[in-house]
């Protein structure tokens, strides 16, 4: 079981309410800046992940929206990666 792949998948799903049809798109882009393109992510850098997604929710969502989403993703890492 590829246990990053399902983080990857809810994290695309989550993000799909708010951006339809880019949550793939900005999924990328973040992983580009963070110099994690191309390879499997460790918890930690999921971690690090959603802490950029979420100061890019907060612009365009508000911080209660990215908060609600930030919480429900992290329970869903810490419980998903080893």
């Amino acid at each position: 079981m590829c246990s990053d792949c399902n983080i990857e998948a809810v994290l695309e799903k989550k993000l799909e309410r708010l951006v339809d049809g880019l949550s793939r798109t900005i999924l990328d882009i973040h992983k580009k800046k963070l110099g994690f393109e191309g390879k499997r992510l460790s918890k930690e850098e999921y971690i690090t992940l959603l802490g950029e997604l979420k100061k890019s929710i907060e612009k365009f969502a508000g911080e209660r929206i990215a908060n609600e989403m930030y919480d429900d993703l992290m329970g869903f890492i810490e419980n998903s990666a080893g």
